[in-house]
């Protein structure tokens, strides 16, 4: 019994190993296509490491494969982040992210979570403890039914207003046909798109890439260019 339990750990260390391997050969392959800088593994300690926060951010989460540099007037980062959560009512879980942080050039900003409904409930509560004080707007205020049956929109009340000011219909249209895979977030002047797809390919990061990049272009452009 003990070697086959020593014999079942080897065999998931070993695929462990190579899942990171072709995690890491992914994030490298995009980084030279796209004229980024691959860093791999970045120590907390080192001074000039900035963490990247958000909703994700655990005290057991993992960070590795850092992809950094400016890509169409973007300041960004992309890595793949592991996390671990406890509960005392829900079974024990490991979670993870390829996350894109983009530096926006807009004043700060309200934050904003949009995300998907079919999140396991540890994962759901683990992130409304992190916004205690926001709400869970009200879909009557989000006329597309197909957007309403994917996604939770989170927000301070105090900023409903320019939420909502965001949250086009046309912005709707396209999360419903192009974020699917995705949770987003703002938070002062940075936005997070979170890919929970398990596998990271060379398409899934061109895809994270791509819509963040839009997304970013259209709060900035769109939206917030006809406010001020």
């Amino acid at each position: 019994m003990l070697r086959r339990r020593q014999l079942k750990h080897t065999l998931s260390h070993h695929i462990k190993g190579a899942h990171d391997m072709a995690e890491g050969h992914a994030f490298r392959d995009y980084a030279r296509k796209t004229g980024l800088t691959y860093l791999g593994h970045m120590s907390m300690s080192r001074e000039e490491f900035e963490l990247v926060r958000g909703v994700t951010l655990s005290a057991s989460h993992a960070d590795n494969h850092f992809i950094v540099g400016t890509y169409e007037g973007y300041d960004l980062t992309v890595l793949r982040r592991k996390v671990h959560l406890d509960h005392p009512l829900h079974q024990s879980r490991d979670f993870g992210w390829t996350i894109a942080q983009l530096d926006l050039h807009s004043e700060t900003l309200p934050h904003l979570l949009i995300i998907s409904k079919h999140h396991e409930p540890i994962l759901f509560e683990d992130i409304r403890l992190k916004a205690p004080t926001h709400l869970i707007l009200d879909t009557r205020l989000l006329p597309n039914q197909a957007f309403n049956d994917h996604f939770i929109v989170l927000v301070r009340i105090e900023e409903i207003d320019i939420i909502l000011a965001i949250l086009r219909s046309e912005l709707l249209d396209i999360f419903v046909k192009h974020f699917r895979h995705f949770d987003v977030e703002l938070l002062d002047d940075r936005l997070y798109v979170y890919d929970k797809r398990p596998a990271v390919t060379a398409h899934s990061l061109k895809e994270l890439l791509t819509e963040s990049i839009w997304l970013a272009k259209y709060i900035e452009e769109s939206v917030l260019g006809s406010l001020r």
